[in-house]
């Protein structure tokens, strides 16, 4: 499995929904995302995909703990709640050891 690393991928959602769903082993695949991290900031539905396969991914998403701090860093109103609560996820599961 591919992940999406392109902005007008056609399958970005449903991508990281899928690496989710394999769980720890998609851990590799994180490294060309964060590549290109333009892709996964194309929109919330995308951002939250992405934070719930970090949620799943655990202490071997820490390099992208930047990106869970910075959509949390944002202002309330700013964000979905269904991100912000995916993003809390995230950094619970980074926090896990």
């Amino acid at each position: 499995m591919r992940p999406p690393v392109r902005p007008k991928d056609p399958r970005p959602e449903s991508a990281l929904r899928t690496l989710a769903a394999i769980g720890p082993a998609s851990a590799p695949a994180l490294r060309k995302v964060l590549f290109k991290p333009a892709a996964v900031r194309v929109n919330n539905t995308r951002r939250e995909a992405f934070m719930d396969w970090l949620a799943v991914l655990g202490p071997a998403a820490a390099p992208a703990r930047r990106h869970v701090d910075a959509t949390l860093a944002e202002a309330p109103g700013s964000t979905p709640e269904s991100l912000r609560a995916a993003a809390l996820r995230a950094r619970e599961a980074l926090d896990e050891l």
